[in-house]
């Protein structure tokens, strides 16, 4: 099921706060209307869920059509993903979330501080994950970040 079916109600088992949700919703244009389906009336909060937050309003930055609302757009996209880095810098899948995000911004904004910090993160649980069959100190959720991370061409 698409993430512009679940938008309009019909949703994946799963929710929109999932690794799963959102690159599926990276697949397709992004609208205010969209994220005002995930974040508004009370559904989720984005202080709350920074990071899908801040993955969100990245795809609204990149998709949006006013020069002005897409600069404000990622700004805010990147103080969300580096506060939910800040608030749980072991869960890979905000380091996921930022990478994505700053290897598709302009590097003369200044929002792509972290990349290299990201890659070498992740790079370094996936080797971990190799070597040991699977992580104990990530927790469950974060299980899937891997499969969507090998996708990624950087």
């Amino acid at each position: 099921m698409s993430f512009l079916s679940w938008a309009w109600g019909a949703g994946p088992t799963k929710g929109p706060l999932t690794l799963e949700a959102y690159f599926e919703a990276a697949q397709h244009p992004f609208t205010a209307s969209h994220f005002q389906a995930i974040f508004g009336e009370g559904r989720h909060s984005e202080l709350s869920n920074p990071g899908f937050a801040g993955a969100y309003r990245g795809l609204l930055a990149r998709d949006g059509r006013s020069p002005l609302s897409r600069l404000e757009n990622a700004k805010a996209a990147s103080a969300l993903l580096n506060q939910a880095v800040r608030q749980d810098e072991s869960d890979p899948r905000w380091r996921l979330l930022r990478l994505t995000l700053e290897t598709e911004m302009p590097g003369w904004l200044g929002l792509s501080s972290h990349v290299q910090q990201d890659k070498a993160f992740l790079n370094r649980l996936l080797s971990k994950r190799s070597n040991e069959g699977r992580l104990q100190t990530v927790p469950s959720s974060s299980e899937d970040w891997p499969k969507f991370y090998k996708k990624l061409q950087f």
